[in-house]
């Protein structure tokens, strides 16, 4: 693969942090906020194709890049490490349409071009396996994906952001009547006024609302209450294990009681909940985190157990892990990239997102298996939505590359 051609895709531009206009400054100060971002990497909105943000090194590997080249000499140049650590970043390239591979004097992209072009016959995986007996979580993601190609929605971003909010309970005037507010939000979940609850010394009381630069709360702290535990810390620049509760919401204050007092006990390091009703009636309405796969599946295995006998809600794109009891699952948060902490569920809808573009810009004859195929090349199980016992961190640095 590193013999072939590859150029820029010409349907994107670069535009240097130095050529944007006072508001966009404004707008993306968080992102733009490092002295090593050259600037964003953009397509015009009818082209559906996601905004990045870019470093210079990045910047300066797609300049190169902007005639069409053999890429092996102008890859080890921009890219250290492994044969298979550049390979990777060359298939994720291709598949985000940032890059495209000569192939018959064409240029090409997306799924098509990495199966066709640049992995042998053996590197492609089978079809994905239909289960019968595909638990809720699986059934509730395919449902969306479904619903997502059959939909007019055209824009990558707002394909994802309906995936990514697909099977949330609308807010009826009953529940707006209800929790009017987060005070009667907090009421809802027993907490006292200080967002404690009776007994909690091993854990870090929420601090107040942080408020921003420009004089705007922080968007996180209005939307989450969230604790951290004493004396545990998230390893740096690694992922984060979480394991996700989605109880119907009648049912939230005892599942909150419950996991709470055995996660004091566990290897967790922090927990959030909704804090206004939004966040009450969202699936992953209440979410515990690790700094480790394996403690957290066995949390999440155990306090499975112990929640057999309450109603759930379903969390699309997780893992369930308990394939009789969805109101359990899992996701990973891969490393944050320019200070931003990274979602799993996002990760996968934006990735589906770009999946979806293509089946349409390709008419492909077997959309999902387009999905799954796309999904598996960037190694991500789609039939199970389970994180990969993987180093993450090694392909979010990659991903910093170009992010």
């Amino acid at each position: 693969m590193f013999e072939k051609v590859y150029r820029f895709n010409p349907v994107f531009k670069l535009t240097p942090v130095e050529e944007l206009t006072d508001d966009q400054k404004k707008r993306f100060r968080h992102l733009i906020s490092s002295k090593n971002c050259y600037g964003f990497l953009h397509a015009p909105r009818e082209a559906k194709l996601t905004v990045k943000t870019v470093n210079r090194s990045f910047a300066e590997f797609l300049i190169n890049l902007r005639k069409p080249k053999i890429i092996g000499d102008i890859l080890a140049s921009y890219k250290q490490g492994t044969d298979e650590e550049k390979r990777q970043l060359l298939i994720r390239l291709v598949l985000d349409s940032v890059l495209e591979v000569q192939e018959n004097g064409e240029f090409v992209s997306g799924v098509e071009a990495v199966n066709r072009v640049l992995l042998s016959s053996d590197d492609i995986a089978g079809g994905i396996v239909e289960d019968d007996n595909k638990n809720f979580s699986q059934v509730v993601s395919q449902k969306s994906i479904h619903f997502a190609l059959n939909s007019a929605i055209i824009h990558p971003q707002d394909i994802s952001f309906y995936l990514y909010n697909f099977n949330r309970i609308p807010i009826s005037l009953r529940w707006r009547q209800r929790l009017p507010d987060e005070n009667a939000v907090a009421k809802f979940l027993n907490l006292e006024d200080s967002d404690s609850w009776h007994g909690m010394p091993e854990w870090v009381k929420p601090q107040p609302i942080r408020i921003e630069e420009n004089g705007e709360p922080n968007q996180f702290d209005l939307y989450w209450r969230s604790w951290k535990l004493k004396n545990r810390k998230p390893l740096k620049d690694m992922p984060s294990y979480k394991v996700y509760f989605c109880p119907l919401p009648d049912e939230l204050p005892e599942v909150f009681r419950v996991v709470r007092e055995i996660a004091s006990d566990s290897e967790a390091h922090a927990m959030k909940i909704g804090r206004r009703l939004t966040g009450i009636l969202r699936p992953d309405k209440y979410i515990i985190y690790f700094t480790q796969f394996p403690p957290a599946l066995e949390f999440a295995r155990e306090v499975s157990k112990r929640l057999d006998s309450f109603n759930s809600q379903g969390t699309p794109f997780s893992y369930q892990v308990n394939a009789d009891n969805p109101l359990v699952s899992m996701g990973v948060d891969p490393p944050s990239i320019l200070g931003e902490r990274n979602s799993w569920r996002l990760y996968i809808t934006n990735k589906i997102a770009l999946a979806i573009q293509g089946v349409r810009r390709t008419q492909a004859k077997e959309p999902v298996e387009y999905i799954h195929s796309y999904m598996r090349v960037l190694g991500v199980d789609s039939h199970n939505w389970k994180p990969l016992n993987k180093d993450w961190s090694i392909e979010f640095k990659q991903d910093r590359g170009q992010n």
